[in-house]
């Protein structure tokens, strides 16, 4: 058995060291919650944009196909592509209204007789390349 003050030593430095040892703990907590939230906040912003990838692949498929636009294709697209200047910036979002106005352009179109039927083919053609490259286009931001 130790002396009275050897004891009161190790009450004193345990006393003293006990904070370090909660403060790093504290600390070690800190940053794997702050690493969970940044792994979580990548597959959500992933999950965003592969909703507007798989929204425009299926906007693109559907008027190809059918050769016109449909109203709830139309929306459905809108919907699944609202916001993508906050995901994926200016130039995307740009990209995708050119989808929309030349799959627009197929309708006014298919309103305008066999003269049209040249600029129309043009415009699905137009559409088609876009679907085929559409995995190019969205991979540098996923």
């Amino acid at each position: 058995m130790g002396t009275p003050i050897q004891t009161r030593d190790w009450v004193d430095y345990s006393t003293a060291l006990i904070p370090l040892f909660l403060t790093l703990f504290g600390t070690l907590i800190a940053f794997l919650q702050w690493h969970t939230n940044r792994r979580r906040l990548r597959l959500e912003r992933f999950d965003r944009m592969f909703a507007v990838f798989e929204a425009t692949k299926v906007f693109l498929q559907n008027v190809i196909v059918k050769g016109k636009v449909e109203e709830i294709d139309r929306l459905d697209f809108l919907r699944g592509t609202q916001g993508s200047r906050f995901i994926f910036g200016a130039k995307m979002s740009k990209y995708l209204d050119d989808i929309h106005a030349k799959a627009t352009w197929v309708n006014v179109l298919n309103q305008g007789g066999s003269d049209k039927a040249r600029e129309q083919r043009d415009a699905i053609l137009w559409l088609d390349d876009q679907l085929k490259g559409i995995e190019t286009r969205f991979e540098p931001h996923f």
